[in-house]
């Protein structure tokens, strides 16, 4: 739809074009050689895409529609209604660029009341988990710092401190504390919570070196804080994660994981072997470290059912569920854990025990709703409890007949 206010000349004085997309009363409105656009820009964008309203054929149609207007001629600036004025070349090519992010959003879900309590709640539950993350490989990189600094090697040790930025995450993350606490308090509307930790999101992915990181401490650190981040992303934009289920040897998998986390990624013959090497000497000093065995000093004992072993599971989501459930029973003081399988016509149960110290009450435990909705995603099902001294997590997977 065109509007036109037009001069005694007949000359439109203005003009107002219906594009409807970002919302379904979005319009454009061409003053002269300006054409202001308002949000059209941000329609695709993460927190923007799938709120109530928008429609992401619309979308497309009006978008081509805006380009065409420019290509007509007349224009010279095109206004966003946030940031610099645009030239009309360089719209059209930001335009032809949105219109195909906008093409790959096809099965976005509409972001509306329900969706967006869903997303609020998993927004508290992936901070609490960000924040323990971040909390251990910050303090990892500064046992690391240290042990470098007493070691003479004060240059390598500063380097150490510049692959996390702990004062901007501390930061980041305490903002969304306080939005959380007066967002809960004030009973605001959903949404404005899950916007907020799509903000702190993007800057948290910006604000450690991965790959860097990865050398020195424990990989699958990094690996979840930055499974956390991207699934928190996809989820906001509307997405559901993607399903990664397939046929897995649950008892094979789970040999390899202990395996991994029983053990130093690198050994004192490894270690003594680079030493007329500096730069893999280094590297490796590092990596022995910073990375600490999680069940190192843990009585272990496995009791893996003989038969097979094989369920429909998501390999890395599995992997950072165990790894979870483990921490916590560390975390609480366990010194010994027993891991056992069991199979039935349709599913492979899976459970880990640990002992827990005097402060933990028998009687049910309830599940963090983020283990219960990673559990989840990984093809299982969830469970936990504390009974006579020990912790108990249940996980039921379903079998691949």
């Amino acid at each position: 739809m065109v509007l036109q206010l037009l001069s005694p000349g007949s000359n439109p004085i203005f003009t107002v074009c219906h594009t409807p997309g970002h919302s379904p009363d979005s319009m454009c409105l061409c003053i002269g050689r300006l054409l202001f656009i308002g949000d059209v820009l941000f329609a695709a964008n993460p927190g923007i895409a799938g709120l109530c309203g928008w429609n992401q054929k619309a979308l497309i149609r009006s978008l081509a529609g805006i380009r065409q207007i420019i290509a007509n001629g007349g224009i010279d600036w095109v206004c966003p209604g946030h940031g610099r004025l645009i030239s009309a070349t360089d719209a059209i090519h930001m335009l032809q660029t949105l219109q195909k992010e906008a093409y790959q959003l096809e099965n976005i879900a509409e972001f509306n009341a329900e969706r967006a309590a869903q997303v609020a709640a998993c927004a508290d539950d992936c901070m609490e988990q960000v924040n323990e993350l971040f909390t251990i490989m910050s303090g990892r990189l500064g046992y690391v710092s240290y042990v470098m600094e007493e070691l003479g090697e004060a240059g390598v040790a500063e380097q150490m401190t510049g692959l996390i930025k702990s004062a901007v995450i501390d930061e980041l993350l305490d903002a969304f504390r306080s939005f959380s606490v007066d967002h809960h308090t004030a009973d605001r509307v959903s949404i404005h919570l899950a916007l907020k930790a799509g903000q702190v999101m993007g800057k948290l992915e910006r604000s450690f070196i991965k790959d860097d990181l990865a050398h020195i401490i424990d990989p699958t650190l990094v690996t979840r804080a930055e499974h956390l981040l991207s699934d928190y992303t996809t989820m906001l934009r509307g997405f559901c994660p993607p399903d990664n289920r397939c046929d897995c040897d649950v008892n094979s998998s789970l040999l390899v994981l202990v395996a991994d986390l029983s053990c130093s990624r690198c050994s004192d013959e490894d270690i003594l072997s680079s030493a007329d090497d500096d730069t893999t000497f280094i590297r490796l000093l590092l990596s022995r470290i910073g990375s600490q065995p999680l069940l190192a000093d843990i009585d272990l004992s496995i009791e893996l059912n003989p038969t097979e072993s094989i369920a429909l599971v998501d390999r890395d989501l599995f992997s950072d569920l165990v790894i979870y459930i483990f921490e916590d029973l560390v975390g609480i003081g366990a010194t010994r854990i027993t891991l056992t399988t069991e199979r039935d016509t349709y599913a492979i149960t899976m459970n880990i025990t640990g002992n827990t110290g005097p402060f933990i009450l028998s009687g049910d435990t309830p599940v963090k709703g983020f283990l219960f909705r990673l559990a989840a995603r990984a093809g299982g099902v969830l469970s936990s409890q504390d009974v006579a001294g020990t912790r108990v997590y249940t996980i039921a997977f379903t079998v691949d007949k």
